[in-house]
């Protein structure tokens, strides 16, 4: 696990320079967002929260 969290923090920090890259995040958080709330499953509002949490810790 800590290896999947080095490996996304490092290419965070290659990609944040990028716009491009911050529009995608913002996409996605939202696209995960409606999904949950539309399916209301304890498996999609848990993915959706790691989701936010994930890239709220790093950016």
């Amino acid at each position: 696990m800590m290896d999947f969290f080095w490996f996304f923090n490092e290419n965070h920090n290659i990609r944040k320079k990028s716009e491009k890259y911050k529009e995608k995040r913002k996409r996605k958080s939202c696209v995960l967002r409606k999904i949950s709330l539309r399916k209301r499953t304890k498996k999609c509002i848990f993915e959706g929260t790691y989701a936010s949490v994930l890239y709220g810790s790093v950016a």
